[in-house]
Formats: C-alpha cells, structure tokens, sequence
C-alpha cells in the first residue's frame, strides 16, 4: 500500500544530513497554526497551567519558546538530565532540535495535542554521503517545491526512506534530487542490492476495472500471441481510455529515468528475480525501457518477461531488468489478454495465418464487443475492424484460401 504522502508536493523544513532531514505537506499551514499557539489566549491557558508540579519528562509534548523570535512551538523532550541543567528539545512542525531552559517551557492546552506533527523524518533512500560539501550540495537542490517519492517506511528509525524530485522546465521535466548528488560526486548509491529494493515482492501495478459482458470498446490490437492448433486465437488490446493517453508519457518518463549511464548500479535486480517479478525490461530491438513481469526463470540467468502494456513476451537476461519505481506503477497495465470465437485446426495452417493475421490486423483499431467473461476473468471478444469485417470471419476466409492453395 502506497504511503499517504507518497507523490504529494512538499517542503523541506529542516536539514541535518542526507540521511535526516524534514519535510512537510503545508507550510502555510504550520505557520498559521503557530499563530494560534501564540495568542494571548493561548499562552495565557498555557501559563494558568503552569505548576509547582509542572515537570514534563522525555517523551512529554510542551510549548517551548524558540530564542530567534521568543515565540512558542509544540515540542517533544527528548533528553533530560534535571532541572539545573538544559533540557533537549525537538519542534514537532519543523524538526529541528534545541537546547533549553526549563523556564522556557509551558504545558500545552489539551486542544492542541491531537493535531499530528506537521514535520515528517525523512532520509534519503539508498544513497550516503561521500564528501562534507554534501549537505551544501543538498540545500541547493531542495529550494521551493519538491515532489516526495516515498521508497519505504523504516518503522524502527520511525523515518521515511525517500526521493525528492524536482519539476524542470525542460523537456525530461522530472529530476531526482538523488540521483543529481551521485552525478555531481556529493554521494554515492548503495550498492547491496538486498538493501536497494524494498517490498520488492509487494510491487503491483494499479487495478483496472474488469470489462463486462456485452460491453462494447474501441481497442488497438496491441500483440497477437503464437497459434496453437485447436485453441481460441488469443490476442492482446489496448482498450482505447484516458489511461492509454499517458502511455507516450509514460514511455518519456522510462527511458529517461532508466537511460542514465548508471542505471544498473542504481536499480539492479541481482538475486531477486523470480516469476511474478515486477521490472522495467530494456527491449535492445524496439531500444528503449518499457514496463514488465517476469513469467519463467529458464536458466543461465535468462528469464520470460512479458511487456504489461502491449502483450508480447521475450526471452530476455537478468542484467536488462531494473527495479520498478513506484511512480512507474500508478497506471495500470494497459494490456488486455482476449480470446476470438476462431479455431485453426492443423498445425501446418497456424504459422501462415499467424503471418497473415500479423501483416493485416497489428496496430489496427477495432470496435470490440465483450461476449464472455470466465469465472478466472477470460475475456471472449469479437473483433470488429472499422470497415465492418469480424476477425473470426476474417480467420475462417484465410483457412479457406488455405486449404485451397
């Protein structure tokens, strides 16, 4: 399941490092509510409850008065050695931490305290720091508005492993703050690929809806799949939706991401590749990055992938699959397995109406007509070509010709 915050816009609030900084959603937010924890009102409440036995301890949430400005802000103690010595602070909504006095402390009014901190911990994913001109490099990167690319959710640290992403106005668009700090010598990839690819086994890509029987589309005929004798002709389409609009996008996106000279280093698959694996597979013939799953380890390190979003398979070896991001798995496979009521009988048949089908009906657009749906989501379709002419008759017409020649 995908983090909340996981593709929203965020800022970062504070920095100690790569590998611990902060970000929040709503910075307008923060600073009105720090207005209201410092009306008189407030503080007012908060002073009457100010006691002899007022002593938080570590773990207690207090108003603190922050030295730049003497305002008040939630805070979490986190160290403690007495009353006569400081008191270790961190500010809930913005991250940073702090040294002091215990009479800079107030009780915080109950109606502030359900409110979740503003401030997220956060590090970035698979990535340390090589040099002490990092955090420089880092702060440069993080101005203004970022995208937040959540990797995986380290409960013990209580931290999110992240990506930062910055919106160019270029023609890639899309930037990894990560990835710049390795290009540019301010940090350097974590090279274990056990540590690199989190929840590998839980990538899916997004649900699409199920087609419904006697439901009519438009659909591009994506792959037609070998002929086997005596079974339905199986095809692959695109049903014709707003999803399909995204995919040149989508393919943009890929091949940028996964075209950088050290993609392998970044998103190899090393000891992780099994069937059902969700990848990004390098096609060397069409070039370019495309998205995929792994359907059968062969061996020699060659496995079966399948192309999710056109249909077709290709024996391919493991070093050309990459792990998935995901950003990369929003859309939903575009793909769909479909049958047509059409039988070829005799194997000596298959192969030359396999080539016919291919030179006239590849890439086409058809109206298609959903006439039965299995109880394991087998689709039965007719095929209808724009001119009128099913592909079921179409098919019987070449067996035809077929056996006359």
């Amino acid at each position: 399941m995908k983090h909340k915050l996981h593709g929203t816009r965020v800022r970062v609030t504070y920095v100690t490092s790569i590998t611990d900084f902060y970000v929040t959603r709503d910075l307008q937010k923060i600073f009105q509510y720090q207005d209201e924890l410092n009306t008189d009102e407030t503080l007012k409440e908060s002073k009457a409850l100010k006691t002899k036995k007022f002593i938080p301890d570590v773990g207690n949430i207090v108003l603190a008065k922050f030295s730049s400005d003497n305002k008040y802000y939630r805070a979490k103690i986190i160290e403690s050695c007495g009353q006569e010595s400081p008191v270790k602070i961190l500010f809930l909504d913005f991250g940073n931490s702090a040294r002091v006095e215990w009479s800079s402390l107030l009780p915080l009014p109950e109606r502030f305290r359900n409110q979740e901190p503003f401030a997220v911990k956060c590090a970035m994913f698979g990535a340390f720091s090589i040099k002490d001109e990092t955090l420089e490099l880092f702060n440069k990167l993080i101005i203004g508005s970022l995208i937040l690319q959540v990797m995986k959710e380290d409960y013990q640290k209580k931290l999110l492993e992240v990506d930062l992403v910055r919106e160019e106005d270029d023609d890639v668009k899309y930037t990894s703050v990560r990835d710049c700090l390795v290009f540019i010598g301010g940090a350097v990839f974590e090279t274990n690929p056990y540590a690199a690819v989190p929840n590998e086994k839980d990538h899916q890509y997004e649900i699409k809806e199920l087609l419904k029987p006697e439901s009519e589309h438009e659909v591009f005929l994506s792959h037609i799949a070998a002929i086997n004798p005596g079974k339905n002709i199986h095809f692959y389409v695109q049903v014709v939706s707003p999803d399909i609009l995204q995919l040149p996008l989508l393919q943009e996106r890929l091949n940028s991401v996964y075209g950088t000279r050290r993609c392998e280093e970044l998103w190899n698959l090393v000891g992780l590749v099994k069937p059902g694996l969700i990848c990004a597979v390098e096609d060397v013939i069409q070039g370019g990055w495309f998205r995929g799953q792994v359907l059968e380890c062969v061996r020699n390190r060659r496995v079966i992938v399948r192309y999710v979003d056109f249909g077709n398979e290709e024996l391919v070896p493991e070093h050309r699959l990459r792990r998935l991001l995901n950003d990369f798995l929003e859309l939903p496979a575009l793909a769909s397995s479909v049958y047509i009521p059409a039988r070829v009988a005799s194997s000596s048949q298959c192969d030359a109406i396999e080539t016919e089908l291919r030179s006239n009906l590849l890439y086409q657009e058809f109206r298609m007509k959903v006439r039965e749906v299995s109880s394991h989501g087998r689709l039965s379709v007719d095929l209808i070509t724009l001119h009128g002419i099913n592909v079921s008759e179409f098919v019987e017409i070449l067996k035809q010709d077929q056996s006359q020649s």
